[in-house]
């Protein structure tokens, strides 16, 4: 692989898995890093690149929240882990209906029309 590939997976590193900045760090164009895709090897390596830094990140998920009790990073990591028990429910979709009183003369849900 050339060595500005590699120059720019070790900035992806460096960079915590920011593209544009590792892109920028080693002086590539968008074109040009879209052209390497292409390249299997480079995609990759890309590829095992990104699952290492999500491993990286999980675990610091995971630290946080035993050690500072964050709940809702812990109701989030099960989800993710026990999606069976803590995921959200299938075919239910919740729909939220937001009612912006004056803005038109449409009625408040559940009123009759020119009830408030």
């Amino acid at each position: 692989m050339a060595a500005t590939k590699e120059a720019f997976l070790e900035a992806f590193i460096e960079h915590l898995g920011d593209t544009e900045a590792a892109r920028k760090a080693v002086k590539v164009s968008k074109r040009q890093f879209y052209e390497w895709l292409d390249d299997d090897e480079f995609r990759e390596k890309l590829d095992r690149y990104r699952a290492r830094l999500a491993e990286e990140i999980e675990a610091e998920a995971f630290r946080r929240a035993l050690t500072k009790g964050s709940d809702q990073l812990i109701a989030n990591l099960l989800k993710g882990l026990r999606r069976d028990r803590y995921g959200d429910r299938e075919g239910g979709q919740v729909v939220n209906v937001v009612y912006v009183s004056g803005l038109r003369s449409t009625p408040r849900p559940g009123t009759e029309e020119g009830q408030q």
